[in-house]
């Protein structure tokens, strides 16, 4: 105090003092929340503000803010305006070189492996429930796999790029396999606004 410290805002920074809103008290945070940042804040506006933004959506998935060296290292990245994918203990955090910032919480359902019951042909994946063909099987970690589209064998990682799908996520999006070939990638298992992506020879038996 004697040096001149406001000890009212230092203690206004470290306590939500804030009369809570309406629905927000005892709000149960879902494991599987996603959040995306706007890239055009995070290349624009200053170090502070980012850091603002970013721990505001981190607190909105019950995670804990940014430190120092993380933020700097965050920042450096969308600064090279690359693909990049960082991770702390808590959440990955992805970006294309077009798309806005992932924050993926570690907890959440898409990043856990796909549960299949051979006798009822369900798959489980990312809360959601697809039931397969009786003559495939589901795999993961679509890398090194190509698919039969439009007459044309294509890396089925490259197309997941191209959709902008996080690595994170590509890595556990289950792909649906016939006599050792990719035949189907279970989009719609991720975002029910894309499509699966289906093989010329694909048949949904």
């Amino acid at each position: 105090m004697r040096e001149g410290a406001d000890a009212d805002k230092i203690f206004h920074n470290f306590h939500d003092t804030e009369i809570p809103r309406l629905g927000s008290k005892n709000r149960r945070i879902e494991e599987d929340e996603i959040r995306t940042v706007s890239r055009h804040i995070l290349e624009l506006e200053q170090i502070s503000v980012c850091k603002q933004v970013l721990d505001l959506h981190l607190k909105s998935l019950g995670l804990h803010p940014l430190n120092t060296q993380f933020l700097t290292d965050l920042l450096q990245n969308l600064d090279r305006k690359v693909s990049f994918s960082l991770e702390n203990k808590e959440a990955w955090f992805w970006k294309s070189v077009s798309s806005d910032l992932y924050i993926l919480p570690k907890s959440a359902s898409y990043l856990k492996p796909f549960t299949y019951n051979p006798e009822s042909f369900f798959l489980k994946w990312n809360s959601k429930t697809k039931k397969i063909p009786k003559n495939c099987l589901p795999a993961n970690d679509a890398e090194g796999e190509k698919i039969l589209l439009g007459g044309i064998h294509r890396d089925v990682s490259e197309i997941l790029r191209e959709k902008e799908i996080p690595v994170p996520v590509r890595k556990m999006l289950p792909i649906l396999k016939r006599e050792g070939k990719t035949v189907l990638v279970c989009l719609r298992m991720w975002d029910t606004r894309l499509d699966d992506i289906r093989s010329d020879d694909f048949q949904n038996d």
